[in-house]
């Protein structure tokens, strides 16, 4: 195989693992998620981008760290690193499934909650109901004049570059406080940029992991609050099938590493 075709198969590997990763500590419900969840409520699509620019500063830090020389002292104990990491890897895709199939119950009691209500609307009083469920609620327009403020003198502009500071912070909040963040680095992200640092490549090749990992992070919390925005429900059933997609990945990932790992003490 030509040199320059080997270096872009071992490009794309590499960048494919760190975006399945990456969305493997994504797609599991937790702190994060929900900010998104109730941030995109209130502000719309825009949260979710913010979100998770708020979530990658906070990683940075673990990531130079790994740059700066953590990475070359794992790379000696790279057998320890590689079996933590299979371990993680593993008992997360397990999480996956149990999740994905907790969702698969809740879209099958949403999807009957909704034929029931869809009967119950041929009656003419509950229809009214439906339609009006607040007939005292009242919902008044805030003006803006042409100065960019509203009736109360409110600088818009202002408070737009607030609301978006408040959702890089929400999401820089939640994943600092998210009891799993330290851990999953110390073990499957550790893991994931070492693949990358041990490959041909070497550094470059942990770039080319931390690319598919933050692309990872913003495409997930954008597709998340883009869903949102737009009235519907979060992927339906798809949410389900990305979540089984990632746990397999991760299972196969987790079964090379822990080989790797349990075969390099014996090496």
């Amino acid at each position: 195989m030509d040199a320059s075709l080997a270096s872009l198969v071992v490009v794309a590997q590499l960048f494919v693992m760190g975006f399945l990763t990456g969305l493997s500590g994504a797609v599991i419900p937790g702190p994060l998620f929900a900010f998104v969840v109730s941030d995109t409520l209130k502000k719309g699509f825009i949260s979710g981008p913010l979100s998770a620019l708020g979530h990658v500063i906070v990683e940075m830090p673990l990531i130079f760290a790994f740059l700066l020389g953590l990475g070359f002292i794992l790379l000696k104990f790279q057998h320890f690193t590689y079996t933590a990491g299979g371990i993680a890897f593993i008992l997360m895709a397990t999480l996956i499934v149990h999740s994905a199939r907790k969702e698969a119950c809740h879209h099958q009691q949403q999807r009957q909650q909704r034929e029931a209500v869809r009967k119950a609307k041929q009656c003419p009083e509950i229809t009214e109901i439906a339609n009006n469920p607040n007939p005292y609620a009242t919902t008044a327009a805030v003006p803006i004049s042409d100065t960019g403020t509203d009736a109360t003198g409110t600088d818009a502009n202002a408070g737009g570059a607030k609301a978006a500071a408040a959702s890089v912070l929400g999401g820089a909040f939640f994943t600092a406080f998210n009891p799993s963040f330290v851990p999953w680095w110390a073990t499957a992200g550790y893991a994931v940029l070492l693949a990358g640092l041990a490959s041909p490549l070497a550094l470059a090749g942990v770039a080319v992991v931390i690319a598919g990992h933050v692309l990872s992070d913003f495409a997930w919390y954008s597709l998340l609050s883009f869903s949102l925005s737009r009235g519907r429900k979060f992927l339906t059933d798809k949410y389900e099938a990305v979540m089984l997609a990632v746990a397999s990945f991760l299972t196969a990932l987790g079964i090379f590493f822990l080989f790797k790992g349990v075969s390099s003490f014996f090496s």
